[in-house]
C-alpha cells in the first residue's frame, strides 16, 4: 500500500490529501496492476518519500509518456466521483493542468464544508 506522505500537497489539508492518495493509489492499481504501481512508486522515491503534486505530475510523464494524461484523467474522475464535484466543471479536457484541476477540486470541497467555530 502506498504511505499516505507520497503525494503530499502543500497547499491542503490531511482529509483531502487523504482522499487524493486513495484516488491516486486506487487508480494506479486499477489501470496498470499492483506490481507495476509497486514499481512506480519506487521510481518515485519509495513509499516515504515525500513529493509535491506536481512532482508527481511530472515524473509520471516522465514514465508514461503521453499514456500519463490518461492516469492523470482517471485519478480525476475518481476524485470528483469522490468528492461529489462535477468532472465537466473542471475543464480538464480543455487544457487545465492536472495540479489546477485538483486544486480546483480541493476549494470546491471547502467551499462547501460550513465554517469552523473557534475554540474559547
Amino acid at each position: 500500500m502506498v504511505s499516505e506522505s507520497v503525494f503530499e500537497t502543500p497547499y491542503s489539508g490531511k482529509g483531502f490529501n487523504r482522499l487524493l492518495t486513495e484516488c491516486i493509489e486506487s487508480t494506479l492499481k486499477e489501470t496498470l496492476g499492483e506490481t507495476p504501481t509497486r514499481a512506480l512508486v519506487y521510481y518515485l522515491g519509495g513509499e516515504d518519500s515525500v513529493m509535491g503534486l506536481e512532482v508527481f505530475a511530472e515524473r509520471l510523464e516522465e514514465v508514461l509518456g503521453s499514456g500519463a494524461r490518461a492516469i492523470k484523467k482517471a485519478i480525476l474522475e475518481r476524485l470528483c466521483s469522490r468528492a461529489e464535484v462535477e468532472f465537466q466543471d473542471l475543464h480538464y479536457q480543455e487544457g487545465k493542468e492536472f495540479v489546477d484541476c485538483v486544486k480546483a477540486v480541493k476549494a470546491i470541497l471547502e467551499q462547501k464544508q460550513p465554517p469552523q467555530q473557534e475554540e474559547r
